[in-house]
């Protein structure tokens, strides 16, 4: 899944070596979404979060989240 700060444009680039590839704005979630709720959607939906935004890095430390690879 896109981050807000990446442009929806790189999903049409990224899917042909994904089993998906979502941009924020595409599962009904705002540009404007908070971070804690598209974290929240990634792990109900078992999403990798492609980002810029190192406030990703402080929920998975906080959550205690850690990376399957």
């Amino acid at each position: 899944m896109l981050d807000a700060n990446i442009s929806w444009k790189l999903t049409a680039k990224i899917q042909p070596y994904v089993t998906s590839c979502l941009h924020v704005n595409h599962i009904g979630l705002a540009i404007s979404a908070k971070d804690i709720d598209i974290w929240q959607y990634a792990l109900d939906n078992d999403c990798i979060i492609i980002t810029n935004d190192s406030d990703f890095l402080n929920l998975s430390n906080l959550q205690s989240f850690h990376r399957k690879w």
